[in-house]
């Protein structure tokens, strides 16, 4: 299971015969069981973005989704009512690794990043149920404004966050492909009790600053 992301960039409006054409998003990058996140740009000047996530149930037996937009809303079509979420919430997309020209190698600082071995994170709403899944510590530190080794103590110590209510676990990978992931209906008690986990209730919490 995972998360695949679209971004669309709108520039003018389709219209054929003074109808108004829709987007059509084709599903050939999504498989069984994936949630899909799709971002449409709206005025990229302005930054004007509209943002929706697709869970698994939304896509099955589906080739493609479709959507209109008047003005700055967005339609969707074929009966479609995807969720929509607040666009700085969502990761940004990783950037292409470069090379030293100097010395032909990756910069250090990368070099140094891809050994350390990174863990896929869970985030658990204010009502302890799955919200989102990210690919490691680092994007879901810049999706919830939380500082990274902050939210990594948090994974650690199984305590919520006190700003936000959200909690955090990392993802074992032996769990990726229950099905109480791959549709989101997780809870948090579920997953601690699969991970034979008890909360830790001595340890204070270190200060977010």
């Amino acid at each position: 299971m995972s998360v695949v992301r679209e971004s669309i960039f709108l520039r003018r409006s389709r219209r054929k015969n003074g109808e108004r054409l829709p987007h059509i998003i084709k599903l050939d990058k999504v498989r069984a069981g994936d949630s899909l996140i799709v971002e449409i740009v709206l005025d990229k000047k302005n930054d004007i973005r509209k943002c929706y996530r697709f869970r698994p149930q939304l896509l099955s037996d589906r080739k493609s989704v479709t959507f209109t937009v008047s003005g700055s809303e967005v339609y969707w079509l074929r009966g479609l009512e995807p969720e929509s979420i607040d666009p700085a919430t969502l990761p940004q997309a990783p950037k292409p690794a470069t090379k030293d020209r100097r010395k032909g190698r990756k910069p250090q600082s990368q070099t140094e990043s891809s050994n350390k071995p990174e863990h896929r994170v869970l985030v658990f709403d204010l009502e302890q149920r799955l919200d989102s899944i990210y690919r490691n510590s680092a994007s879901a530190s810049k999706a919830t404004h939380i500082r990274r080794e902050f939210l990594e103590n948090l994974c650690k110590t199984k305590k919520p966050s006190k700003e936000t209510g959200l909690a955090f676990r990392y993802l074992r990978e032996k769990f990726a492909s229950d099905d109480r992931i791959r549709d989101f209906s997780l809870t948090l008690g579920n997953y601690d009790q699969m991970c034979k986990r008890k909360p830790m209730l001595k340890e204070e919490e270190p200060s977010a600053n």
